[in-house]
């Protein structure tokens, strides 16, 4: 029996979307991933979020994982090994110009450092914890772009106005890769960069083509993926995009597990 590598979105997906039964479906999922790794295969998770979020997830499997973070842009590996991609500072400061001019209500944050800073504190979402985040208005003067070193940019914003704003920020032409992983939320990485380019670095390290490996996820970030296997599974409350591009829907990550393992 040949080792299986199952690659999860996070947020959505591994993590269930919030609601009364949500500690039951993460207690079910965490028996299911634990599943995986005894029957001898291999767990890898790709999300939006950054490493910082790798000790919390690891901690909660119980072992070492492969972790693609912040949409490809930061990986580690289960060695140990590390990889970064940064964006160029005149384009942060480029996106950051953009809203400022237009006046569009959204943030745009991004993380340095053990920080996270916020463009604006009277724009979506209004709800910044102050002891968590540092929030300076108007910082384009206030700090030195140039030298900040981040691997992605998050754009807070109002569901209703997401799409528009996206096709704005592509018609900027930008060297860019630009993506959302929620409703009220679009990313922007290095050029280039992705959870797909994520799974690129695994296929070196395991000598697995990806279109063998498993995929699932529920939003638009996770569409670069689904493209490159020919196992990919969307949730069924996913965002239209990404269910269209998965070759199967399923109900929730256990479903996939079960699924699988009856396979081997």
């Amino acid at each position: 029996m040949s080792m299986k590598v199952l690659v999860s979105d996070l947020d959505g997906t591994f993590y269930p979307k919030k609601g009364e039964d949500y500690d039951v479906i993460l207690a079910l999922n965490i028996e299911a991933a634990k599943r995986w790794l005894k029957a001898g295969n291999t767990f890898v998770i790709a999300s939006a979020r950054g490493l910082n979020h790798y000790q919390k997830i690891s901690g909660l499997i119980g072992t070492d994982i492969n972790y693609i973070g912040c949409n490809g842009a930061e990986i580690r590996f289960e060695n140990g090994k590390e990889l970064f991609s940064y964006i160029d500072p005149k384009i942060l400061k480029a996106i950051i110009t953009f809203f400022d001019k237009n006046d569009i209500n959204a943030n745009v944050a991004f993380g340095t450092g053990d920080k996270w800073i916020f463009s604006k504190r009277d724009r979506y979402p209004l709800d910044h914890d102050d002891k968590l985040l540092e929030l300076i208005d108007g910082f384009i003067e206030e700090m030195e772009i140039a030298d900040v070193k981040t691997t992605k940019v998050q754009i807070f914003l109002p569901q209703e106005i997401r799409d528009e704003v996206l096709k704005m920020i592509i018609d900027l032409n930008l060297d860019i890769d630009i993506t959302a992983s929620d409703s009220d939320l679009i990313e922007i990485g290095p050029k280039g960069i992705s959870k797909a380019s994520g799974l690129i670095e695994l296929v070196t390290y395991y000598g697995i083509p990806a279109k063998e490996f498993i995929v699932v996820g529920d939003s638009l970030n996770d569409i670069t993926m689904f493209k490159m296997s020919k196992h990919s599974y969307c949730l069924i409350d996913g965002e239209e995009a990404a269910k269209r591009e998965a070759s199967k829907i399923i109900k929730n990550f256990k479903e996939v597990i079960d699924s699988e393992l009856a396979l081997l």
